[in-house]
């Protein structure tokens, strides 16, 4: 069952996803719209989550999917398109590897204790299936090495960014795969119910998705700055807004 109104992991959650939006605000050159659309996005999710929508999983797609997918597709195109690229100029790379350390909490801690209340798949947390944490843990470091100490070129960045991604999606696969909609393969005897509900749908409406953000907007803006070479360190000016 659900933990108790009043649980830390209920207001945890809610500090951590607040956090989570600040700190890809600050990494994203301050921009007051980035802040106002998260706020907003998260009012409207939580409303819907209180009327019990995300619950009828019997949809195709699930409706769970519907908050994932538009800002996963949001997240390409800023992170790629050429119509986003003076946005992309405006990331600090350095802070946005920082972000990561998201996913240490949301795995050791909130992944762990829903499971611990019957509420979340063991396949989705660290003793299981979701092996999420290990990028949570490393980009940090990376983000250090190459772009603070300039220890390492930029290619790490770049494969430790394309490993988080790959990592990140297959926990989404995971969760996919644990939760009671048609396509449900694991942990049939405790499936993944907790993100149907408020204020744990905001871990698929915006946290998760902000960790592909960040690894979307990094490759992106290494790509777009001829500064930045694969085989070299980052230039001593990277981490700063250009």
């Amino acid at each position: 069952m659900l933990p108790p109104l009043g649980h830390p992991l209920y207001f945890g959650f809610a500090i951590l996803t607040g956090l989570t939006l600040v700190g890809f605000y600050a990494a994203t050159g301050k921009r007051l719209w980035v802040l106002i659309a998260g706020a907003c996005w998260l009012l409207a999710t939580a409303g819907l989550a209180a009327t019990g929508f995300f619950t009828v999983t019997d949809t195709v797609p699930p409706r769970v999917a519907l908050v994932v997918l538009p800002v996963l597709v949001g997240g390409l195109y800023v992170g790629f398109s050429e119509r986003a690229r003076s946005f992309r100029a405006g990331v600090d790379v350095e802070i946005l590897h920082y972000l990561h350390t998201v996913r240490i909490a949301v795995e050791v801690y909130f992944l762990h204790g829903l499971y611990a209340s019957g509420v979340v798949a063991k396949a989705l947390t660290y003793e299981g299936l979701n092996y999420d944490v290990i990028p949570g843990l490393l980009l940090p470091v990376i983000g250090l090495l190459v772009f603070r100490w300039r220890k390492l070129s930029v290619g790490w960045a770049v494969a430790a960014n394309v490993a988080g991604i790959l990592v990140l999606a297959w926990t989404v696969v995971v969760a996919v795969l644990s939760a009671p909609t048609s396509y449900q393969l694991l942990s049939l005897d405790q499936p993944t119910v907790a993100i149907f509900y408020f204020p744990w749908i905001w871990l698929p409406a915006l946290v998760a998705p902000l960790m592909f953000w960040a690894h979307f907007l990094v490759l992106g803006r290494l790509r777009d700055d001829p500064a930045f070479s694969w085989t070299s360190p980052a230039p001593a000016t990277a981490p700063k807004n250009r």
